[in-house]
């Protein structure tokens, strides 16, 4: 009886694998080209978020230098605001004038501004003193010249000239002593002689409550600059 025919099967196997691990090849090798793609794109978006993140934060950068806090040279100084409700009065110092130390209150006297050395003494440069009871004739009569009596010296306005410099007449020498100041709503006088060594000073009558306030710089060293802060204060002032 004839036996069937085998020697052909190793081959038909042979060949079945070796198309199989072509195939698993291919497969593999067409997976590793797709990851490998994948991959170039994460790097490719990767490198984008960062040059975009990069991009961001330089405009950040500028938005905030731009926005930056100004430094101190920068900064616009404003004018301090004095309010004293026991004395009925309110008035601004320039921003130029340095009111650190704040301001002093002895009895009828304000006095603040940087301290300078006045006739031997420390004590700040500008001042407030208010005299009640009086009218602006009242003030005037406290003026007093060299060579003459003062009953109560520290109620006079002692001048250390003789009226004689300004006018051959007393009474035409206190009128020229003074000159009115325009003040809206006040009455106001300023010492108006420049040839004299008076110190700079304005004076305002409080209708109100019948007093007179007297405000002054002391040691007034440059001449160009007299009654420039002054006049600056006294424009401010409102009476409560």
């Amino acid at each position: 009886m004839p036996q069937p025919k085998t020697k052909n099967k190793p081959a038909i196997v042979s060949g079945g694998l070796a198309i199989f691990f072509a195939l698993l090849l291919a497969a593999v090798g067409y997976l590793l080209y797709l990851v490998n793609q994948n991959l170039q794109q994460v790097r490719s978006d990767v490198f984008n978020v960062k040059a975009t993140v990069g991009e961001q934060q330089k405009n950040v950068d500028e938005i905030e230098a731009s926005a930056s806090v100004p430094t101190e040279s920068a900064v616009i100084p404003e004018p301090s605001l004095y309010i004293n409700r026991r004395l009925g009065l309110q008035f601004f110092i320039p921003a130029s004038i340095d009111v650190k130390g704040g301001i002093i209150e002895d009895k009828d006297l304000l006095l603040f501004g940087p301290v300078e050395e006045i006739t031997g003494v420390s004590l700040p440069k500008y001042s407030l003193r208010y005299y009640p009871a009086q009218t602006f004739d009242d003030y005037l009569n406290r003026i007093r010249f060299v060579g003459e009596d003062c009953d109560q010296p520290d109620a006079c306005l002692l001048f250390d000239f003789e009226y004689s410099k300004i006018d051959s007449d007393r009474t035409a020498a206190i009128a020229k002593i003074v000159e009115p100041v325009n003040l809206p709503g006040l009455k106001a006088w300023r010492f108006a002689l420049n040839d004299t060594c008076l110190i700079p000073t304005v004076i305002v009558f409080d209708e109100k409550n019948n007093r007179m306030l007297e405000f002054q710089e002391h040691c007034a060293s440059d001449q160009n600059e007299k009654y420039k802060v002054i006049d600056s204060i006294v424009r401010t002032l409102i009476l409560l």
